[in-house]
């Protein structure tokens, strides 16, 4: 038995020094010399104490080829996947589970489309991302691959153009929900009946109940879940300061985009110089693309949000309709045989029947009309045009170029200006009030809005511009820009917030964007009260309806009453939603459930209120005292008798997934946490739930957090959720964690010479 033992002992030990030596081998260098093929000067890579990347070049070609060469020795494993899933090709790594994963991004990433694109492509931007490739592709050359890639079997495959576009892909998916949200209210309205419909939507101008025509009968894959540990957007708070708001004198700029959690995080820092032209940014850089997605230099700045401009609308086709063009392809599987996968192209956009799950036999033929798929657009030139502009005009710009994604970009200068434009095509609807489910025959796409007719801000009179993927409040007379937005929770919370003074600073905006606060709380708080008192109590309901009427509104994880108010508020919104059935818990991921929750919170006698399967006619104070109850009862099972140990840390715990957490065993190894973590659903520091059958498990929230003084540009602040490294023996992998988890800061440095004062971990490239 004890030889036995030895040996298990010893297989344990090996198996533990081999990962080890694997990891270790596959360690980048940081610093030293490196004679290297492709570079055409002396260039210098540094490594601050926190781990970004600041580049110094002689030219802009060195410079891009640098930073391919980092990105490299940090993120190739992320960035495989991502670009991989962006052109539907994950299964033949990852096996069956992803063969709808890959049938979608098939789809999305259209051969027609992808070559116009890149057909048209600026010759300067392509020569960029030339020159980015070769410094990536040259550190995957002559480098021992990351241990991610050993466990798979594979190696890591040399980037090219198509790959980066796959990302382009893959972001758009990610920053347009309306796809998946649609199927869901098709859903809806064929199974509840005697509900007015107009609550659903972000856009109720019309009664939409008196004319609905369901367009397809369909459901949707639940892609996110397969897509677990890559990471998709899914929010965004940003704001800018003018500079009469702003101790400094000079605007602020505050951005923290909302991602789902992911081990690594999906940001990378880099800092980068040439001397060639003068050209100088410190950027947050998403996978495999060179150009940042959010910047800054002394000049100006940029952070972004979704805008959720509806900009898909699904077609039911008639059985006989014209195929237009037909593209055929094949999805490699992992262990098993490869499959045809055949896209049918119709006027209207491709038939999408595979991606939205058809239920019945009828609804086939389902055609997705896609700002995304649309001639003339040019995300790769606006990022890059985003990250050379020197101006707000040049801003402009490059925002008008794109049709897809749709964002919101929130700009701050030097020269005192702030701004939020609109990114992505704005459709003119023959019908512009109704819903995308509410199809007349006549119903048509007409056009497209200008630029100009957008309801862009600039330079408002308040001094404040604030964006947290909320309906745009600069709406122009008989310009119907719809979308999927947000409750106005977070933006009247910012604003609100943002109005108490007129002299802001950095140790000042900091409390403001870690602030796990909503305003509505409140609100909801004397709801709750109210309805609960109308009804005779438990001891035990009496002692937590106590401790949460003297809650303050804040969502901390040292804190009693927010368990007690997110378990209330997630069971009211289930008893509401029990018509839905089975589609509950699709609606309620949908972004503006809360848009529905909060106007039949106003509306106390709705009908929506009356629990269907029981035979009283239940009003909203009834189900809120229903739903109280229920709540402190699960809490007692679930916590324990004291309520004073119902802290909303022991419930709201963020677990940072590595796309290996499907494996139970593996997860184990890569997995971050679970941690406790501050914020709630619809506070300012947005850590959140998404879904509704998982309890209060947090899976998305702040990606970084960014402040730039434009006073002060040399030091300002940011942070990610775990650092700026891939590499699981890096001390730059998380070092930022507990910070982050702790609603800390640390300087995000732009001037070179401070950087080189803070003793840096240089690598100096040479050329052969």
């Amino acid at each position: 038995m004890r030889k036995i033992l030895g040996i298990a002992i010893g297989l344990f030990v090996l198996i533990i020094a081999s990962v080890y030596f694997m990891l270790l081998g596959s360690f980048p260098v940081m610093h030293g010399s490196l004679k290297i093929d492709g570079l055409n000067g002396l260039t210098k890579i540094y490594r601050d104490h926190e781990g970004v990347v600041h580049i110094e070049a002689d030219s802009r070609h060195d410079m891009n080829y640098a930073l391919g060469f980092s990105m490299a020795s940090d993120r190739s494993f992320q960035y495989e996947l991502i670009s991989r899933a962006g052109q539907g090709r994950l299964a033949e790594i990852l096996g069956p589970d992803l063969i709808a994963v890959d049938k979608l991004f098939r789809t999305l990433n259209s051969k027609y489309i992808r070559e116009g694109i890149l057909a048209s492509l600026d010759p300067v931007v392509k020569k960029d991302l030339e020159s980015f490739m070769a410094g990536y592709n040259y550190y995957l050359e002559n480098n021992v691959r990351p241990i991610e890639f050993f466990l798979l079997g594979i190696r890591p495959k040399k980037i090219d153009i198509e790959d980066i576009y796959g990302v382009f892909v893959y972001l758009n998916y990610s920053f347009s929900p309306f796809m998946r949200n649609e199927v869901a209210y098709q859903s809806i309205m064929a199974k509840v009946k005697h509900r007015d419909f107009k609550y659903l939507f972000a856009n109720n101008e019309v009664d939409f109940s008196k004319r609905l025509r369901r367009v397809v009968d369909a459901s949707f894959i639940d892609y996110e879940s397969l897509l677990k540990g890559i990471g998709t957007f899914i929010g965004s708070n940003a704001w800018a300061i003018s500079g009469k708001k702003t101790k400094s004198g000079s605007p602020i700029l505050a951005s923290d985009p909302h991602i789902n959690f992911s081990a690594p995080n999906i940001w990378y820092e880099a800092n980068i110089k040439n001397k060639e032209e003068g050209f100088h940014m410190y950027g947050h850089f998403l996978p495999l693309i060179p150009f940042p997605a959010m910047g800054h230099n002394r000049k100006l700045g940029w952070g972004l949000t979704i805008s959720y401009t509806d900009d898909v609308d699904l077609y039911q086709l008639e059985d006989d309709f014209e195929v237009v063009r037909i593209e055929d392809s094949l999805i490699k599987v992992k262990g098993e045989d490869s499959i045809d996968f055949q896209i049918k192209w119709s006027e209207k956009g491709p038939v999408v029947n595979e991606i939205v799950q058809a239920v019945n036999k009828d609804a086939k033929n389902i055609a997705a009309h896609f700002s995304f798929f649309q001639e003339g657009n040019k995300p790769i030139e606006g990022f890059f045009g985003l990250g050379r502009a020197k101006n707000l005009e040049e801003i402009k710009k490059a925002t008008s170029i794109v049709k897809s994604p749709g964002l919101n970009i929130v700009y701050a200068d030097a020269d005192g200006n702030v701004a939020r434009l609109i990114m992505g095509d704005s459709y003119k609807r023959s019908h512009p009030f109704e819903s995308d489910l509410v199809q007349t025959p006549d119903r048509k796409i007409l056009g497209v809005y200008s630029f100009d007719e957008k309801p862009h801000e600039i330079n408002p009179e308040n001094g404040f511009i604030v964006s947290a993927n909320d309906a745009p409040k600069t709406m122009k007379e008989g310009i119907y820009h719809r979308g999927g937005w947000h409750s106005d929770n977070r933006y009247n919370t910012i604003l609100k917030s943002l109005e108490l003074r007129d002299n802001w600073d950095m140790d000042s905006q900091k409390m403001v964007q870690t602030a796990s606060f909503s305003t509505n709380n409140r609100k909801m708080q004397k709801i709750i009260h109210n309805a609960v008192k109308k009804y005779p109590m438990s001891s035990l309901e009496e002692e937590a309806l106590e401790v949460f009427m003297d809650w303050k509104g804040h969502s901390r994880k040292e804190q009693v009453a927010p368990t007690i108010f997110h378990e209330t508020n997630m069971r009211i919104r289930k008893l509401l939603m029990d018509e839905m059935g089975e589609d509950y818990t699709k609606y309620c991921k949908a972004i503006n459930s809360w848009i529905f929750y909060y106007r039949l919170l106003d509306t106390p006698f709705d009908n929506w209120w009356d629990i269907e399967k029981t035979a009283p006619v239940e009003d909203r104070d009834t189900v809120v005292a229903m739903a109280f109850k229920e709540a402190v009862a699960y809490l007692k099972d679930e916590l324990g008798e004291d309520i004073s140990t119902w802290r909303w840390g022991r419930v709201h715990q963020l677990t940072m997934p590595h796309p290996f957490a499907k494996n139970k065993y593996l997860a184990k190894l890569f997995n971050h946490g679970p941690y406790e973590a501050n914020g709630s659903i619809n506070s300012i520091n947005h850590i959140r739930r998404v879904s509704c059958d998982s309890g209060h498990t947090p899976v998305t929230g702040p990606s970084t957090r960014r402040l730039i003084d434009f006073a002060n540009v040399d030091i300002s602040y940011g942070i990610l959720p775990l650092g700026n490294s891939g590499h699981m023996l890096s001390p730059y992998y998380d070092n930022q964690r507990e910070r982050f988890m702790n609603d800390e800061y640390r300087p995000q440095i732009f001037s070179f010479d401070l950087m080189k004062k803070s003793g840096p971990k240089v690598l100096t490239l040479r050329p052969l």
